[in-house]
């Protein structure tokens, strides 16, 4: 399985099927004489800044101390990944996850009339 075609930027939904977002990021874990095992996923803007170019990462980290939101990146465990096909479907529900959507409920309280045009 080529994991970087077949992973990377698929949609992720959680229990309910709403969506959380996209995979940024693969945690892999490298065992001798095994093949390397997935062990997580991770989602977010520091992991896709950082997938683009380092300098990214550390602009985007800086507005995020300016503007007084979570940067960091959501990282999900295999074991919550129930199913895996055109999208990733978590067995967590993304209303009582306090790190899924958090970036989504900070701008949608900051521009509650929309984002200005």
């Amino acid at each position: 399985m080529d994991l970087i075609c077949e992973l990377l930027d698929i949609q992720v939904r959680d229990r309910h099927f709403r969506k959380v977002g996209r995979v940024d990021g693969i945690v892999l874990e490298w065992r001798q004489g095994e093949p390397a095992r997935v062990v997580a996923i991770e989602m977010g803007g520091a992991v896709l800044a950082k997938r683009l170019h380092p300098r990214l990462r550390r602009w985007y980290e800086t507005l995020g101390r300016w503007w007084h939101f979570r940067t960091g990146a959501i990282r999900i465990a295999a074991r919550h990944i129930s199913s895996l096909d055109l999208s990733a479907t978590l067995d967590i529900d993304a209303k009582t996850d306090p790190a899924l959507l958090a970036t989504e409920r900070y701008l949608a309280g900051r521009f509650r009339g929309g984002v200005p045009r």
